[in-house]
């Protein structure tokens, strides 16, 4: 799935994009309730403990276990189909989302911000994933269930690698230090800002208006891994990514954006027409 800072940043500039498209000035509380609605949908109600006095090894297995766990919860937060658990690459099912929450998306703009981080996730998988490599079975053909993967290769250099070595957090190719160095590109392109204590404070005011699959009780933390990855991502040395294209990386946000606001149209014409029609309520009274 798409990180924190990606989520983060797209939603900057679809709220930018949004404003300038349709000539609308949207309220500091609609942007917040946006931003944080965008973030929520990766929080979690499990609590990552480790036991005292454990082993490397050990260690290793309550970190598989947890992340096997995590997984689990997102099947449900990001309207995901069980049966898709046996595939490379797993996608929101958006429209479970559309058909459940429909009038709720026109009304709140957190619900929209749930709506748009799902969105972002498909097009990550789906758009990003695809560009940059290809799942490759024992005989090098390509294959999209994981039982049957056993290779990576890359599009844009042909190399090929262990897909365990890809997946792994300790390999020189692993793709989660490529999430950091992406995060740390997409930072110094979009030269963004997060605005931690200022999101804090609106905490309190952020209720959940009737989404059933997260809880918005859990967007502290959300913030707060929100800010440590941004902090990570600055620190790091690295610039070179061994997975993606730094140009598709750079690309994907504007792409992201333009695609949301054509396939959802609808949606954002009656978001505009509510927002409209409450100002003009709060104008005369």
């Amino acid at each position: 799935m798409a990180s924190f800072v990606i989520h983060h940043t797209a939603g900057l500039n679809f709220l930018k994009q949004f404003e300038e498209k349709y000539h609308i000035v949207l309220t500091e509380e609609q942007k917040k309730q946006f931003l944080l609605g965008n973030l929520i949908v990766d929080s979690t109600n499990l609590k990552f403990i480790i036991p005292d006095g454990i082993s490397q090894e050990e260690l290793r297995l309550v970190k598989n276990n947890f992340s096997r766990k995590v997984q689990e919860e997102k099947v449900s937060t990001h309207f995901r189909t069980s049966k898709d658990k046996d595939l490379c690459i797993q996608v929101p099912i958006i429209e479970k989302f559309v058909d459940k929450y429909n009038e709720l998306i026109k009304s709140d703009m957190s619900a929209l911000g749930y709506l748009f981080h799902l969105y972002t996730d498909k097009q990550f998988f789906g758009d990003l994933f695809e560009q940059s490599f290809e799942c490759l079975d024992e005989n090098m053909k390509q294959t999209i269930y994981i039982k049957l993967l056993k290779f990576i290769k890359i599009k844009q250099n042909g190399n090929i690698y262990l897909a365990n070595d890809v997946f792994s957090k300790d390999s020189k190719v692993s793709i989660y230090d490529d999430y950091t160095v992406m995060n740390k590109i997409i930072l110094n392109y979009y030269n963004i800002e997060f605005p931690f204590l200022d999101l804090c404070e609106y905490i309190d005011k952020f209720i959940n208006p009737g989404i059933e699959e997260v809880d918005y009780n859990n967007i502290f933390e959300v913030l707060r891994k929100t800010k440590n990855y941004i902090e990570q991502s600055y620190s790091i040395e690295s610039d070179k990514l061994n997975i993606f294209d730094v140009n598709e990386v750079k690309k994907f946000i504007p792409k992201l954006v333009d695609s949301f606001i054509v396939n959802y149209s609808n949606i954002i014409a009656e978001i505009i027409d509510n927002i409209n029609e409450k100002t003009k309520i709060k104008r005369f009274n």
